[in-house]
């Protein structure tokens, strides 16, 4: 039998480039999890600067242009609730438009799943009405777990009870008329208001006493949690990005064990032990210099690349391809794709994904590229300037567009259209 010299190219990924990609991937609540993980296995790691809690820096957020991937913090499960969420979406068919609001609703819900925020001020910036998000949230409330959404305890309890007594069971009624006599345990005033026996209120009290009391019960208190990795200041025509180093704490060797391992006193198996720890330390150290310097690369050619996005608005988004930006910062693609994955930035009241920036374009009768995304929040503006007792066709629309310089075919006004979720011409005509 002849031997066979055979060349094989293969990447090898050492144990310093394996954690480089894993840090370089976890988002930043994520990535704190771990850095408290390695300071309690590794003696030689000492985290400067507390941990603030996420009651003190947790970032609400607010109305967004779009609302794609979320995810947030689940200290209690390995699927996050925004996964579990969408997996039921994607299951019943919702369209975009409505997941994108139910996106929306889910990232403006306070820590224990309730939506406490006036719809008006949400969609502040959207092309979305206060009847499209109330429609969604009620949906929203129908998926598990139930009553996501709710806006207070009292409709919470009341969703479940009338899924779980009926809508004319004594438990309903009580919460819909006497909630101010329950609060203040008047058992007897209740029974006498509707005519049943105290026993009968004490049962139906014992079953609403058994009902959640909040819809992420059983998620974890911080499920509701995302914090962004960079802050955004825009100034007329300045852009100035910081990142958020308020979070992570800084990671620094610990002197005392490194004067230990320099006297040389120790027996051989802790110096051992010693000098793998330091060698681990120091290359978590620089593992996490280097993810900062590359987050803030991509971040600023994203924003460069945007500019118009944060000074005119998100109609004047651009097509933007991960290559364009692995080519500008000279990293790879798949660096890229980790470094935008799960990710967000703040501008003003905002939380915006980085996975927002990047789509794909239309060319134009001048050459030039506009984003879908683009010509999608361009359709949604002429159907909103229509006249609604005669609506645009779809053909219209392309003619407007194309009096615009943007070629696009009825085919694909009708798609984007059905992207964001907006009826054909018939069903949105209105009698006057």
């Amino acid at each position: 039998m002849k031997q066979q010299l055979i060349q094989d190219q293969r990447q090898i990924l050492t144990p310093l480039l394996v954690q480089q990609m894993e840090i370089l991937t976890l988002p930043l609540p994520e990535l704190r999890e771990k850095l408290l993980e390695e300071a309690e296995r590794n003696p030689l790691i000492r985290l400067e600067n507390p941990l603030p809690s996420p009651e003190k820096r947790v970032v609400r957020r607010q109305s967004l242009p779009t609302a794609p991937d979320f995810v947030f913090e689940n200290q209690t499960e390995h699927q996050s609730l925004l996964d579990h969420v969408l997996e039921q979406i994607h299951f019943f068919g919702w369209n975009e438009k409505e997941e994108a609001i139910g996106v929306l609703l889910l990232t403006s819900l306070d820590q224990h799943g309730f939506f406490r925020q006036d719809i008006r001020s949400l969609i502040e910036g959207t092309e979305y009405t206060v009847e499209e998000v109330e429609q969604v949230r009620k949906k929203l409330m129908r998926l598990d777990p139930e009553g996501l959404g709710s806006q207070g305890v009292l409709e919470f309890l009341l969703f479940q009870a009338e899924e779980q007594f009926g809508k004319e069971s004594l438990e309903v009624r009580i919460l819909q008329q006497t909630a101010d006599l329950l609060e203040k345990k008047q058992y007897s005033q209740i029974a006498k208001r509707f005519r049943v026996s105290l026993d009968e209120v004490e049962e139906a009290v014992k079953n609403l006493s058994e009902l959640k009391p909040t819809p992420v019960t059983g998620w974890g208190e911080t499920a509701m949690v995302v914090i962004p990795e960079a802050f955004v200041e825009v100034n007329g025509e300045d852009i100035a990005i910081r990142l958020n180093e308020y979070y992570i704490p800084e990671v620094r060797l610990d002197q005392y064990y490194i004067s230990l391992y320099e006297e040389g006193k120790l027996p051989k198996e802790d110096k051992k032990f010693l000098r793998s720890n330091l060698s681990s330390a120091k290359q978590l150290i620089e593992n996490l210099e280097s993810r900062k310097e590359i987050v803030y690369k991509v971040i600023h050619a994203i924003l460069s690349h945007q500019k118009e996005f944060f000074t005119k608005g998100p109609q004047y988004q651009k097509p933007l391809r991960l290559r364009d930006i692995a080519e500008e910062v000279e990293i790879h693609e798949s660096t890229v794709s980790r470094v935008v994955k799960d990710k967000y930035i703040q501008v003003g009241g905002k939380i915006i994904p980085l996975k927002q920036f990047f789509s794909s374009s239309v060319r134009t009768a001048t050459e030039e590229e506009v984003s879908s995304k683009g010509i999608q929040d361009m359709i949604a503006n002429i159907i909103a300037q229509e006249d609604k007792t005669d609506p645009l066709s779809d053909e219209q629309i392309m003619s407007i567009l194309q009096n615009k310089g943007i070629k696009v075919s009825r085919r694909t006004i009708a798609k984007y259209r059905g992207i964001l979720g907006i009826p054909p011409a018939h069903a949105r005509r209105v009698e006057r």
